[in-house]
């Protein structure tokens, strides 16, 4: 935002070079102006169309997507987790816990046809999601996992993201960073299509 509060970044989370040079810049600007980081937010995802027994490319997307959804939520939290175990108590700021939310799916909880490498992707993060929480709870780092249903983003084309135009995981997201006592789950949603 224009106070400085909200930085947006994009980078590769596939590429060590682009989330390490994304730490840096974020290291650096606040160090500039004072302020702490409170939360981290890995939303990156790809969602290619994959089915078992097609052969052809399908380990090479699932490789890709596994790369992109899992490995990249490892990295990118690796490279700022010492950004976030920095946090105080100031009179400007509440201080506590720094924050890590990932974005997974239901379809971590639950597969569906021509989806192969998006929900074993998603599968990952939910465990995942668990070890960091107990990993990083010594450290007064909070760990949420956000799991969309169908909502409206451009990844999702599905009829029922056309139909639930205003679902969306902003509130979620929002919760996991600034609640008192975020949840360790938030299923956002509908979940039409997954059984």
């Amino acid at each position: 935002t224009s106070s400085g509060s909200v930085w947006p970044l994009q980078l590769d989370v596939a590429s060590p070079a682009s989330v390490a040079a994304a730490a840096r810049n974020v290291q650096a600007r606040l160090r500039g102006n004072g302020h702490q980081l409170v939360g981290l937010v890995n939303n990156a995802g790809i969602g290619p169309k994959t089915r078992a027994g097609r052969g052809g490319d399908t380990v090479d997307v699932t490789r890709r997507t596994v790369d992109v959804n899992v490995l990249g939520v490892v990295r990118v939290t690796e490279a700022f987790l010492p950004l976030l175990t920095r946090r105080r108590a100031s009179d400007d700021d509440r201080g506590g816990p720094g924050r890590v939310v990932n974005v997974g799916s239901l379809a971590g909880r639950a597969s569906r046809p021509n989806d192969l490498a998006y929900v074993a992707s998603k599968h990952a993060i939910e465990g995942l999601t668990d070890g960091m929480r107990l990993d990083l709870a010594p450290l007064g780092v909070s760990v949420s996992l956000i799991q969309p249903g169908f909502v409206a983003s451009s990844m999702c084309r599905h009829a029922s993201c056309v139909r639930f135009p205003n679902a969306t995981t902003t509130p979620a997201i929002e919760d996991a960073l600034l609640a008192a006592f975020p949840r360790t789950r938030y299923p956002v949603s509908d979940a039409h299509g997954i059984p």
